[in-house]
């Protein structure tokens, strides 16, 4: 029906014109009884928003959040930025804009800063990557508590509250399963594994605890008599600590047949074992860094699951625009492919990130 105005709608619902206003942007704030009312009156007008109309009409209105870890600590986040970029060119026009709040995950507290600054800057929705579910609560309450959407990308911490739109990621589960599977499938019979999780903060991110037990599922659905060794290595940027945890593992586990790094410093391993003239190990780590490239390339026996985190980063910026400017229910959990990247299918995947890169390149 041509010629509705937000009047309309209003007088019909018996609402205020600023209650259904909220409704149709999703700003929140609304109780169930008043968004009841405006929907049904919406569906009795056939009440259909024109986005290009509402994008010129909202002009800047939509301010999203960039929630991320500093690209300088890790490249993979740099990837996320590029997905997020390739998305945001396709709606910048829909009155969107972007900004950048990016924290030291090496540092705890460092999101209380992030929410300071929030605070100080009126935001409608967010993209979060967080590692630690202990760091995490303090925002996402932050962003529950002011009516604030937000997506959770890269690492899923269960959140109940309304205002949680989706995870977009990796299902990690499924991806220590995938490892286990790799390494048996590589390895000669009666050989042994070890996880390695190089991060600070084990104990608080679980998706490194959901890899470990997919992984050790995997073997005993398999009936395996495999032994594993898990280690904890939380300075993972001291070469030297590495080099001494590897040769002990090494020495005191002959059988050992393939190494599973449960995070993407998979050629900070694969450089040690190179140097100790011991690429018997199968390895298998995670994401296509350029690192990561590199040692694939000169590694005789190794496996990447690559994490798609330039994907993960402009699925979760179009789902934003779905639920904001299309009022879609949006899936609760989008978990992508778990691609499975070796020397040989390699090329294949560069030519994705270059692409990407060129694309985001141009905003």
């Amino acid at each position: 029906m041509a010629g509705i105005t937000i009047k309309d709608i209003a007088s019909m619902a018996k609402v205020s014109t600023g209650t259904v206003d909220r409704v149709l942007h999703n700003r929140g704030g609304v109780s169930i009884q008043s968004k009841t009312k405006v929907e049904k009156a919406l569906k009795k007008l056939n009440y259909t928003p024109n986005l290009v109309a509402r994008g010129l009409a909202l002009k800047d209105s939509y301010k999203i959040a960039i929630i991320l870890p500093k690209f300088d600590q890790d490249e993979y986040w740099k990837q996320q930025i590029i997905g997020i970029k390739r998305a945001y060119k396709e709606i910048q026009n829909f009155g969107f804009t972007i900004k950048m709040y990016n924290y030291d995950f090496l540092h705890q507290g460092s999101l209380d800063a992030i929410i300071k600054r929030l605070k100080r800057h009126k935001v409608h929705a967010a993209i979060v990557a967080v590692e630690s579910d202990q760091e995490s609560k303090k925002l996402f309450c932050f962003l529950e508590d002011n009516h604030v959407f937000y997506i959770q990308i890269n690492a899923h911490i269960e959140r109940a509250n309304p205002n949680f739109l989706s995870f977009v990621g990796q299902d990690s589960f499924q991806s220590g399963r995938l490892a286990a599977m790799l390494l048996n499938y590589a390895c000669h019979i009666n050989k042994d594994f070890a996880i390695l999780h190089m991060e600070e903060y084990l104990a608080t991110s679980p998706h490194l605890n959901k890899k470990q037990s997919g992984f050790l599922t995997y073997l005993e659905d398999q009936k395996l008599k495999s032994k594993v060794v898990i280690k904890h290595i939380q300075t993972v940027t001291q070469r030297d600590e590495l080099r001494k945890v590897l040769k002990g593992i090494l020495s005191k586990n002959k059988k050992l047949g393939g190494l599973f790094i449960s995070t993407s410093r998979v050629h900070a391993v694969g450089e040690i074992l190179i140097e100790l003239k011991r690429t018997d190990i199968v390895l298998v780590g995670f994401d296509l860094l350029t690192e990561n490239i590199e040692i694939l390339k000169k590694y005789p026996k190794m496996f990447i699951i690559n994490q798609n985190a330039s994907l993960q980063g402009f699925y979760a910026m179009q789902f934003l625009f779905k639920h904001l400017m299309q009022n879609q229910n949006l899936e609760k959990i989008k978990y992508l492919p778990l691609d499975i990247v070796t020397k040989e299918n390699l090329i294949n995947h560069l030519h994705m990130q270059q692409r990407d890169k060129l694309i985001s390149a141009k905003i």
